[in-house]
């Protein structure tokens, strides 16, 4: 008697799910390049002709570029600073045994379950209390531009990160990060 889960009609049931679901998830992306090159200016079927003229547009529009730009280099300098921030965050949860690790691991973590929102308006009125210390005690004003954007989406992006690469370094040994200490690649801490 075969298991009912490894049977092949659980596995054309599972096969036609996933179908299911990608075509759910991707179907919109689809419709909606269809309709960029479609010549009619409300989208509708049927389709009135094929153009590019929205793409000339958008390529013409200076502040769509700048917008776009502003976008590569939020999603760039997020990326990087979550990838080197979960980096070390990885390395010290996996390297490391020290009291108060758990407490540390939910905080990198909690950003998956904190809503956006709050976690906006909280990141808001954090930039203004330091900006005030600042102005008080320094006299300088850092603002809140585009590396507040930066930061908020590095903020969001570190927990992921994390979990990325938490399995990643588990699976590494310690010793290949001895034998590159004593290569001279990295330096070595020891781990407690």
């Amino acid at each position: 008697m075969s298991d009912l889960a490894t049977s092949r009609g659980a596995l054309r049931g599972l096969r036609g799910y996933l179908g299911l679901l990608l075509a759910y998830l991707y179907a919109p992306l689809v419709i909606l390049v269809i309709f960029s090159f479609n010549d009619a200016v409300v989208p509708r079927f049927p389709l009135r002709g094929f153009t590019t003229r929205w793409y000339h547009q958008f390529l013409s529009n200076p502040e769509l570029l700048a917008s776009l730009r502003r976008s590569a280099v939020v999603a760039a300098s997020s990326a990087a600073g979550a990838v080197a921030l979960g980096l070390l965050a990885s390395v010290v949860l996996v390297r490391r045994r020290f009291r108060g690790r758990s407490a540390f691991a939910a905080l990198v973590l909690s950003p998956l379950v904190i809503p956006y929102l709050v976690f906006g308006v909280s990141l808001l009125i954090l930039l203004k209390t330091v900006d005030r210390f600042l102005i008080d005690a320094f006299g300088v004003f850092v603002g809140e531009g585009l590396h507040a954007v930066v930061v908020g989406h590095a903020v969001v992006s570190l927990p992921y990160a994390v979990l990325i690469l938490v399995p990643r370094l588990e699976k590494i040994s310690v010793s290949l990060e001895e034998a590159a200490a004593r290569a001279g690649f990295v330096p070595l801490v020891p781990a407690t």
